[in-house]
């Protein structure tokens, strides 16, 4: 089996002496700047001693290329007209189907390092039962995409022990959770689209597109939705969170775009919108225990924005670059091109409380991370 530990070196090399002696073993050890290692297809790489990349193994891009050649380089996760919509559109043959579902699984496997492209992966993994040509060529696109962010990869670098992405904590670990929906952006179903990006200490260790289970009836209603299953996974990650830090948050930080959905999660009762009374009342009731904080942010900031909806290139690198995804040298994305979210920090800045400060101690990546394989 395979197993990554992180710790201090005496620690790694205890527990690697260990288990070298019950069983046979080969490790990797990443310990000074510029080593890396491969850990279940995915490189990850010390930049320097607070940044820690991680890039899924390019020869998922290969195998795809290997399946539908090479494509033309996008700009946009999926085309602005989808093909599939078209009335026109017509059933995939069985070997079209088949490479197409044989595609669909390698983009599910490594969509969670791909955070640019999870919006396209989600929606062409809902078809793979039954893919029509359309969404072959909509799977040629994100393809297409993935080419173009081919040097991409999701950067970790702490911020300062109480800070977090526009939101402080003095004295502890900061956990924000971003959610948003796209209401009803499915023209075939009418389904809504969910997404949710989790910081923790500024850096992104989850994100996630999903299709909501139901139609909704109101933009409301779709951010609720989206607001419960970001909150479920946010406890998720603070229970680990607090298993490894010396320092753990003290709440969930949930940022919503949409002021009446946050006005219904900090009132108690469901109203007169019984139908969604179960999720409302098992968040309003994380709400007044404060496990679960809510906090406005700008649908311009709002990063899980890149996993609702099919975005234009500036936008989608804005964004990237918001989440912290590296680019070429291992640059913040577009900071290669002089691009750089300067007021989003300033925004950080100003969100602090009066009469604090930011915390002198800060968050360090662990001096070694060690891959053992059995």
């Amino acid at each position: 089996d395979d197993c990554l530990s992180t710790g201090e070196g005496p620690v790694i090399d205890a527990m690697v002496a260990k288990l070298q002696a019950e069983f046979k073993i080969t490790v990797e050890v990443i310990e000074h700047v510029g080593d890396c290692l491969w850990f279940l297809k995915r490189c990850f790489t010390l930049v320097r001693e607070n940044l820690l990349t991680i890039q899924a193994h390019p020869k998922h891009l290969a195998k795809l290329q290997d399946l539908y050649g090479q494509v033309k380089n996008r700009k946009t996760v999926l085309p602005s007209t989808l093909p599939s919509d078209d009335k026109n559109d017509t059933p995939a043959t069985y070997e079209e189907a088949a490479k197409y579902r044989t595609a669909i699984g390698i983009l599910q496997y490594v969509s969670p390092d791909v955070p640019q492209a999870q919006f396209g992966i989600r929606h062409l993994s809902q078809f793979a039962a039954a893919p029509s040509r359309g969404n072959v060529k909509e799977l040629q696109h994100v393809l297409g995409f993935l080419q173009t962010t081919s040097e991409w990869s999701v950067g970790l670098e702490p911020k300062p022990l109480g800070e977090g992405i526009t939101l402080r904590d003095p004295g502890r670990s900061v956990l924000k959770v971003q959610s948003d929906s796209d209401w009803s952006g499915c023209h075939k179903t009418r389904r809504s689209t969910s997404a949710n990006a989790i910081f923790w200490a500024g850096m992104l260790v989850h994100s996630a597109s999903r299709a909501q289970k139901s139609v909704t009836l109101s933009s409301t209603e779709a951010e609720i939705n989206s607001a419960v299953t970001a909150a479920a996974e946010g406890i998720y990650v603070l229970a680990c969170v607090t298993h490894v830090a010396r320092e753990p948050p003290g709440f969930v930080g949930l940022a919503i775009d949409n002021s009446a959905a946050r006005q219904i999660l900090a009132r108690s009762g469901t109203g007169r919108i019984r139908h969604l009374s179960g999720k409302i009342l098992w968040i309003q009731e994380k709400v007044s225990r404060n496990c679960i904080k809510v906090f406005p942010v700008s649908t311009h900031t709002n990063g899980a924005d890149l996993g609702t909806k099919a975005l234009k290139w500036e936008r989608t690198v804005f964004l990237s670059q918001l989440l912290g995804l590296r680019g070429r040298d291992f640059l913040l994305v577009g900071e290669e091109d002089g691009r750089i979210i300067s007021h989003v920090h300033a925004a950080a800045a100003a969100s602090t409380p009066a009469g604090h400060s930011s915390h002198p101690i800060t968050l360090q990546l662990p001096p070694h991370i060690a891959a053992l394989m059995f």
